[in-house]
């Protein structure tokens, strides 16, 4: 029965491990990676929401779209912000928080699993029983710390200011979906 359980759970996992993967196919272009992007205005009452679309000298391109089928159809809506007017990037993949939770459900679920095995029995329930609710109970506080560590945004302070621009451009080049050879 403990096999059972243990082996019913590493499936369940790995069902929802595959269930996270990408539901489309871009035949003709390379694998685009779509990061979720927040720019402030300087004076921080403006935000635009988006993608990082493209990276030019003096300003960056914002898609509005983040849907795989809209690069591949080329029906974007881009806006274009110039560096006079942008006061903080902030940007964070797009399957971050997802695959956050994921991982660490799976493994908040093989620790309470190991943690709940090593117990002895109760007069409440037999050792397989707790090692199943323990996995169940830690996979919930994995998923909510994989939410909080997938949530994290990478911040990166332009304040209208080109050497700050030209500082980080390298790295918002990295993020952006067209990029500039």
């Amino acid at each position: 029965m403990k096999k059972f359980t243990f082996l019913f759970i590493v499936l369940l996992l790995l069902s929802f491990i595959g269930s996270a993967q990408s539901k489309y196919s871009l035949e003709n272009l390379e694998k685009i990676k779509i990061n979720r992007t927040w720019v402030t205005n300087n004076d921080g009452l403006n935000m635009y929401k988006g993608a990082l679309y493209e990276v030019k000298d003096t300003s960056i391109v914002l898609s509005t779209s983040l849907r795989f089928q809209d690069y591949k159809s080329n029906e974007l809506e881009l806006m274009n912000i110039q560096l006079s007017n942008i006061g903080i990037i902030k940007i964070r993949g797009k399957d971050k928080l997802t695959g956050g939770i994921i991982l660490g459900a799976i493994a908040g679920g093989l620790i309470g699993y190991i943690i709940g095995s090593n117990s002895e029995d109760s007069f409440l329930f037999t050792k397989e029983q707790e090692a199943t609710l323990s996995a169940i109970g830690f996979a919930s506080y994995g998923a909510a710390a994989g939410a909080i560590l997938g949530s994290i945004k990478i911040k990166i302070p332009i304040h209208g200011n080109i050497d700050n621009y030209n500082r980080n451009k390298a790295r918002l080049e990295k993020y952006s979906i067209k990029k500039n050879n």
